[in-house]
């Protein structure tokens, strides 16, 4: 992510990556049915995150791994 974002530097193209931890959907429950799921993130929860680096228009916001746990 920071190696692409230092190549594309003054471009006009950011980059960010988003990286969440176990999310709540169908096929997760399915594959770990025992896990507690209290900690898991909802679907919506990420696409906020995406959607704020997305919409964002602070160069600042370049190169950067956003963990959501």
């Amino acid at each position: 992510t920071q190696a692409l974002a230092a190549e594309l530097d003054g471009s006009g193209v950011r980059v960010n990556a988003v990286c969440p931890g176990p999310v709540n959907t169908a096929r997760m429950r399915k594959i770990n049915p025992n896990l507690d799921r209290s900690t898991w993130l909802r679907p919506e929860e990420v696409a906020q995150a995406v959607l704020y680096l997305a919409k964002s228009r602070a160069p600042a916001l370049n190169g950067l791994v956003l963990d959501l746990f």
